[in-house]
């Protein structure tokens, strides 16, 4: 049953252009009025600090404000001029816009670069493309500045790059604004969070999880409602489980858990679990040829374990067990975190959810 719905439950996502970085406006953000509403008084006093961070959990809309941000700072207030940069911001064509990520390593002229693992931002990719972006002269008009970079991931940047990136922090060009993206910014030096303004984003909450589903077409019911149990208040996973078929995952994966839990499971859970994530990042990287297979297998593992600790904590809230379930979960990412075969982490993941339910242990 588990390998029929497994064909059906992985999509390959829509390739992304080569490096393309569009910016959108601030009036299409949703679920950020707080973290907007400061930035539009920023654009409005004119007095723009050269270095952000936003911060806040993954998939909550960081990098799109950020964009969004960056090209309303480009913009030229007169015509033709902002035309043409409105334009060019949403095409992904304009110049004087850089992100950088560590899917970059893929385009760098290093091959010992290119071979790496994504898991990292590294020095070399910053020398690469990021130190080229802030010192060269901008190409076209700019509004409240010329120039703008994002950083995507930047808790991401090992320590001799973001000591690095704190030089170019503490002396920066002129008219150029520098935004660091960052899921977990403590991993990021103390000083750096001192020489950047601070803006926090967080979950969005069911009402604007609505209206953005609403924004992204038509989806089967069954489909928006996982959506929203599982997303955590993150249009960002809602959108890779909508595009790429994870949102049927569960139909299959917490029955799986049902039966491990009750001592019933023959390997299935363990199956599923480690072929859908495979599937999964097959098409990620075949889609995406910048994206590493490491990543995209880290990416699916956890959308995997996220299917199973949302079944988890219902059993929690229904008070049908312990909190031994969510240990057993601990237990499978930190194997597969140690980069042990995914199979086998599953199937330590089953058998922990048997003793947790008390199979065998007398309870």
């Amino acid at each position: 049953m588990a390998k029929r719905s497994r064909k059906a439950a992985t999509r390959a996502p829509d390739p992304l252009p080569e490096r393309a970085v569009s910016a959108g406006s601030l009036d299409d953000v949703l679920g950020q009025d707080e973290a907007v509403g400061f930035l539009r008084q920023t654009l409005e006093a004119g007095r723009v600090p050269h270095a952000w961070m936003f911060q806040g959990p993954a998939g909550v809309g960081k990098r799109t404000l950020a964009l969004a941000f960056a090209g309303a700072l480009m913009t030229p207030a007169s015509e033709p001029d902002r035309n043409e940069a409105q334009s060019l911001l949403s095409s992904g064509a304009h110049p004087d816009l850089t992100l950088i990520s560590k899917e970059l390593a893929s385009y760098s002229e290093d091959a010992d670069l290119r071979k790496r693992k994504q898991r990292t931002i590294p020095i070399d990719v910053l020398k690469e493309f990021f130190d080229p972006a802030v010192a060269r002269t901008s190409s076209l008009p700019g509004g409240l500045v010329s120039k703008a970079c994002v950083i995507d991931e930047a808790h991401l940047l090992a320590r001799e790059g973001q000591n690095h990136l704190l030089k170019t922090l503490e002396e920066p060009p002129p008219s150029t604004v520098i935004i660091l993206v960052a899921d977990r910014p403590h991993d990021l030096l103390p000083t750096i969070h001192s020489r950047c303004q601070r803006l926090r984003l967080g979950p969005l909450d069911d009402g604007a999880m609505r209206r953005w589903l609403e924004t992204r077409g038509q989806w089967p019911e069954d489909e928006r409602r996982t959506v929203l149990r599982l997303a955590d208040g993150s249009p960002g996973r809602a959108e890779l489980m909508l595009t790429t078929g994870v949102a049927s995952w569960p139909s299959v994966l917490e029955p799986l858990a049902e039966q491990a839990a009750g001592g019933r499971d023959d390997g299935a859970l363990a199956e599923a679990c480690s072929s859908f994530a495979s599937d999964w990042a097959d098409a990620w990287v075949k889609a995406n040829p910048a994206a590493s297979k490491d990543s995209a297998n880290r990416t699916a593992h956890g959308m995997a374990l996220g299917v199973i600790a949302s079944w988890a904590r219902a059993r929690l809230r229904d008070g049908r067990d312990g909190p031994d379930t969510l240990d057993a979960i601990a237990a499978c990412t930190s194997l597969l975190g140690r980069d042990v075969q995914p199979k086998f982490a599953y199937e330590v993941l089953s058998e922990r959810l048997a003793a947790g339910f008390g199979v065998g242990a007398g309870r």
